[in-house]
């Protein structure tokens, strides 16, 4: 059976689908870990935000006051940047499904031109061999025909 002449192709697309899928699991953990630390600036602030309102309960200094403002304004910089970081991770990982789905697109395309070509070459196999078969059952024919007469 010949061998499918885009076979190149093929391989190239499963290498490409293959650096896809491995492209798209390091979009998915950066975006994870983005997440995760966005929680730990939102807990961090939440815990912040207790102690402040403790200390004031119990009485604090003009200096203290500032300092405590000064660093929950900080923390809600940090966590506004780490949204922004986690938005853009979003549309990375939106943009790395889209590549891997192209990717896979053109190797199943690829795969059906392949698998075509091969049904192509097995029928044409079929029909040389029913062809040889024929001949030799007329060529046996004819021998047994002149043998008789």
């Amino acid at each position: 059976m010949a061998k499918f002449p885009l076979q190149r192709l093929v391989d190239l697309a499963k290498n490409q689908t293959e650096a896809a899928i491995r492209a798209l699991g390091d979009l998915n953990r950066q975006h994870g870990a983005i997440g995760g630390k966005l929680e730990l600036l939102l807990q961090y602030r939440e815990e912040y935000r207790n102690k402040y309102a403790e200390a004031m309960k119990k009485g604090i200094t003009q200096n203290e006051l500032q300092n405590f403002r000064n660093f929950i304004s900080r923390l809600d910089e940090a966590i506004d940047q780490q949204k922004r970081l986690l938005d853009q991770s979003a549309r990375a990982v939106e943009e790395g499904r889209n590549r891997y789905r192209e990717q896979h697109r053109k190797l199943k395309s690829f795969e059906t031109l392949a698998a075509r070509h091969e049904a192509s070459e097995s029928l044409k196999s079929a029909r040389m061999e029913q062809k040889d078969l024929d001949e030799i059952s007329s060529n046996a024919y004819s021998r047994k025909g002149s043998e008789e007469g």
